[in-house]
């Protein structure tokens, strides 16, 4: 019956020790991947906004090119807030679980304004208007394709959300779990629990060296180069907070075995 109660408590103990390590984990990514004001901090410290409102300038610089119009014509169209609201805007509705229309209304009224103005200064009239408002809404569709991502994550929204969800849960579940593990551990009284927890933090560290030190975060190219980088920055940050929480774990664990041997 001893050794049953033995065997019982390492087997007890194991699992004590992958259920931490998954608790880390998922405390992890709830505070970073699923935290809404982490992202959009990350956002501010890597200029984000910046460079989305760059590259649709560019891009549509560029599409002007064939257009014969100055690129003065899109001048407050929009502004650097009109592009850090609509993208907030974006990130709110991907934790909410919603599909968000990017409303362009202003952008094309303002842009339409300018071509008229444009061209009423040189004593011209619009010939087509229907490839006038191909051009505008082709504009606006850069605009919103960069704040959006090219539409590419619109189907997931709704998965993110519920994801988001799933891991509230589990941190729940995970937590009662090992609260129970404890208990029962505490009432064996066969196995030192500090070995358990220095053992969560080792799983904690070897999942980084086996799964995230391997993946080529210098060469990730995701949508765009900016977007990329926040990428590279949450894959960076998640691998250094599993190093520190594996190092505390032991550091915890290590501790909390002197004490019990000292009694």
């Amino acid at each position: 019956m001893k050794r049953i109660k033995i065997i019982l408590s390492y087997l007890l103990g194991f699992i004590l020790s992958v259920s931490i390590s998954v608790l880390g984990l998922l405390i992890i990514f709830k505070y970073t991947v699923f935290n809404k004001s982490y992202v959009k901090d990350l956002l501010v410290k890597n200029n984000y906004y910046e460079s989305i409102y760059n590259y649709i300038n560019e891009g549509i610089s560029d599409y002007m090119v064939s257009s014969g119009l100055p690129e003065s014509v899109i001048d407050g169209t929009f502004t650097k807030d009109d592009v850090e609201k609509d993208i907030n805007l974006f990130i709110d509705s991907m934790y909410e679980g919603k599909r968000v229309d990017i409303d362009t209304t202003r952008l094309k009224d303002k842009l339409r304004n300018n071509i008229n103005v444009y061209i009423k200064s040189l004593n011209l009239g619009i010939d087509n208007t229907d490839e006038l408002d191909l051009f505008i809404s082709d504009t606006a569709q850069i605009y919103t394709n960069e704040v959006k991502l090219y539409n590419m994550v619109d189907g997931f929204s709704h998965k993110f959300s519920e994801f988001g969800n799933i891991v509230d849960k589990a941190i729940i579940i995970d937590g009662v779990i090992d609260i129970i593990l404890i208990i029962i551990l505490i009432i064996f009284g066969t196995l030192n629990i500090g070995s358990s927890v220095m053992s969560s933090g080792i799983i904690l560290i070897l999942i980084r060296l086996f799964i995230f030190d391997r993946i080529d975060s210098k060469n990730i190219l995701i949508f765009s180069e900016s977007f990329s980088v926040i990428v590279k920055k949450i894959l960076g940050n998640i691998s250094l907070f599993m190093l520190i929480s594996g190092i505390s774990l032991i550091i915890v664990g290590f501790i909390v075995s002197l004490l019990k041997k000292r009694r």
